[in-house]
């Protein structure tokens, strides 16, 4: 059987039409079938606003030793959310998340300590909440806010040999991630659950979290 030739007795074809001469795509037809077609395309608009204040200070005016010790910090709050977009034709539309990567609340405090040969340094980061991935067929996923500590140090022996130290993540953070559902629909096309955006404080805050667990077997 040829492309195009029917495929009952009743002269049906289900099959695209494809002629021996040409490539054109106004040459196809297709019919009974349904196709399926993936478009990549660019989001629309997205919006970002904030502030950001900071502090550094070097202590030099302090007697003696504590000349060394120095203080730096930094606070920043942005707000961004993407435009809603139609998926394709089907009514639906996009929620207007926030840009990924982007915590509204972040911030940064390092004290140091710095004399002579010796260097000593805390630095903290805290980030808030914030969405890594929005890209999700219904939903999107966010990661939980994180609060790390480390810390370095370092001598100087001489002009050749110098001594370090570092110990990261002091305060033995994870990072754990958490999922919110959207455009969740019923067999007849009806949206019936729709957590929205964390930041408007629509999606869950319920965690699982699994603390220590121990086991005894007696054989």
């Amino acid at each position: 059987r040829k492309p195009g030739d029917a495929v009952d007795d009743e002269g049906n074809v289900c099959m695209p039409h494809r002629y021996y001469a040409g490539f054109s795509a106004s040459q196809w037809q297709i019919e009974c079938h349904t196709a399926l077609i993936e478009v990549e395309k660019n989001g629309r608009e997205a919006k970002i606003a904030g502030i950001e204040i900071g502090y550094t200070q070097n202590y030099d005016f302090l007697p003696g030793i504590w000349s060394g010790l120095g203080i730096s910090v930094n606070y920043t709050y942005q707000h961004s959310e993407k435009d809603p977009e139609e998926i394709g034709t089907t009514g639906l539309f996009t929620q207007p998340l926030p840009q990924q990567y982007t915590p509204e609340h972040s911030a940064n405090t390092t004290f140091f300590y710095e004399k002579d040969a010796l260097t000593l340094r805390f630095a903290h980061r805290y980030s808030g909440v914030q969405l890594i991935n929005d890209g999700i067929t219904g939903g999107a996923i966010w990661q939980e806010s994180t609060s790390i500590l480390d810390f370095s140090s370092s001598y100087k022996i001489n002009n050749m040999f110098t001594v370090t130290f570092q110990a990261t993540n002091l305060t033995d953070e994870v990072y754990r991630n958490f999922y919110t559902a959207y455009d969740i629909q019923n067999s007849a096309g009806e949206v019936v659950y729709d957590e929205g955006s964390f930041f408007d404080n629509n999606g869950t805050k319920s965690r699982t979290n699994n603390g220590k667990s121990w086991r005894h077997c007696f054989v």
